[in-house]
């Protein structure tokens, strides 16, 4: 047995602090001497100790440790799944920290060249325009500021399929309207709304009449101060807002499932190489995204369907990984491979041909290529085993919802298997990297891997991790 201060002195931790834990229930004395009141530790009980001061390094709050020593659930399930939660709270800091340390040099540059740090404010255009009459299909409530992402998507993945329903077209891209004055501790009265051509029950006339409207390029954390500036110009000039305000977004939801801006998943970009992909460079290649990006262009058209399923895909791997500020890895384990209890071991990286050959014609190898520089592929390199597959099939089957969770948008399943391109060859459709036909669809992976979902069921084919 320990003394408190033994104890203390060991794990680095106050026995003040000590005594805390013990009043708040974290870790309690595994022996109190009745008479004199001193307090006494397990040796068992330093792993507990060293533990708890490794979730404070991470910034875990003494409640969420607590919860998580407290858990029904295994320990290890239960921490994996908080130590995610944590390191995608820890990225998305990074990149706050990222954004902020660039608005910093901005400033001191604009001071080095004798401008006012707010000299930007000079920059934000302002034009008087008469906005036309317009149907809304519209969702209104009242959105707490920090849920206003999750109710966006949301709120629009309703909006869109209650359109599919009843067959109206967009006329504009989506908005958000803001009713509220101010904010509120019941929330922002917020309208998610897609303007339409046709007028059909469920919609409402929306008659902005003469705005202030303002362009904005980049981070949504510019929008205070456009507000500002619009204000101050309103003022001047003589004009009062009588409307709500609202915010129309030029890079919507509906805009990004243009044709267009995947043609990586459609198999319909243009590549400089004549017949066969140069994967002896690209193998050998330090930065795979940007020997991607090298490889685009040449004499084709886009729209055109050429298959590449190695190299074109990549691309989107560096998309994914500026976008979020994890590995794709890390992304799909916390998105992906940990609700469906997927196991992927780690990282594969070849240092030679011979290397790359062996994990060719490897059948038990579990993990996912990367390049040198961290990046990993996209149309190639993940390795499942057949009941992975399956539980991917599965989520596709159901829509996108696991175990009752919704993982992947409903519309996303519809858009990516149904026919975005065909290769004409062979009389074959395409979606967003599933061949589709009739009956379904299937994912159709290297060394004869196949996921193929069929109106009532599913198949999976394949002796081969590799897919």
């Amino acid at each position: 047995m320990l003394t408190i201060g033994e104890f203390s002195s060991i794990c680095r931790v106050s026995t003040k602090t000590l005594r805390y834990y013990a009043e708040i229930g974290l870790i309690l004395p595994e022996e109190i001497n009745p008479e004199n009141g001193y307090r006494y530790y397990s040796i068992n009980q330093l792993e507990t100790m060293l533990f708890i001061n490794r979730l404070k390094a991470y910034h875990f709050s003494l409640e969420e440790i607590k919860a998580i020593l407290e858990s029904e659930e295994a320990m290890d399930d239960k921490l994996y799944a908080a130590l995610s939660k944590k390191k995608k709270e820890i990225s998305m800091q990074m990149m706050m920290y990222k954004n902020m340390l660039e608005q910093i040099d901005a400033d001191m540059s604009a001071i080095r060249k004798g401008k006012s740090i707010m000299s930007y404010m000079e920059d934000i255009g302002i034009e008087l325009v008469e906005v036309p009459k317009m149907y809304l299909l519209s969702i209104r409530k009242m959105i707490q500021e920090q849920d206003f992402p999750d109710e966006y998507g949301y709120c629009f993945e309703k909006l869109f399929k209650k359109m599919k329903e009843k067959n109206l077209t967009a006329s504009a891209p989506p908005m958000v309207l803001f009713h509220s004055d101010e904010y509120s501790p019941f929330g922002l009265d917020t309208e998610f709304a897609v303007p339409i051509n046709e007028y059909a029950t469920g919609t409402r006339d929306f008659y902005p009449g003469l705005c202030l409207k303002t362009v904005v390029h980049g981070s949504y954390s510019q929008l205070s101060s456009v507000y500002a500036k619009q204000i101050e110009w309103a003022e001047k000039e003589g004009y009062e807002n009588c409307n709500a305000l609202y915010e129309v977004y030029v890079t919507s939801p509906s805009e990004v499932l243009q044709e267009s801006d995947f043609i990586m998943l459609t198999m319909t970009a243009p590549y400089k190489y004549r017949f066969f992909a140069p994967y002896v460079k690209y193998f050998t290649s330090e930065d795979w995204v940007k020997f991607s990006l090298d490889q685009l262009g040449g004499r084709g058209k886009i729209g055109t369907f050429r298959y590449a399923p190695l190299i074109g895909p990549d691309i989107f791997s560096g998309i994914l990984v500026k976008a979020t500020g994890q590995s794709v890895f890390e992304f799909a384990d916390e998105n992906l491979f940990s609700p469906l209890e997927i196991h992927v071991d780690g990282d594969l990286m070849f240092k030679s041909k011979e290397e790359q050959l062996a994990f060719n014609e490897s059948i038990d190898t579990s993990g996912w290529v990367r390049d040198s520089l961290g990046i990993h592929t996209a149309g190639w390199g993940l390795t499942l085993s057949p009941m992975d597959m399956a539980k991917i099939g599965q989520l596709y089957l159901n829509k996108g919802i696991w175990n009752g969770k919704r993982i992947v948008s409903e519309k996303w399943v519809e858009e990516s298997t149904r026919e975005h391109s065909r290769w004409k060859k062979h009389d074959l459709s395409y979606g967003y990297l599933w061949w589709v036909n009739e009956d379904g669809y299937a994912a159709m992976g290297d060394g004869g891997n196949i996921i193929y979902d069929r109106a009532l069921d599913w198949s999976v084919y394949g002796e081969r991790r590799r897919n």
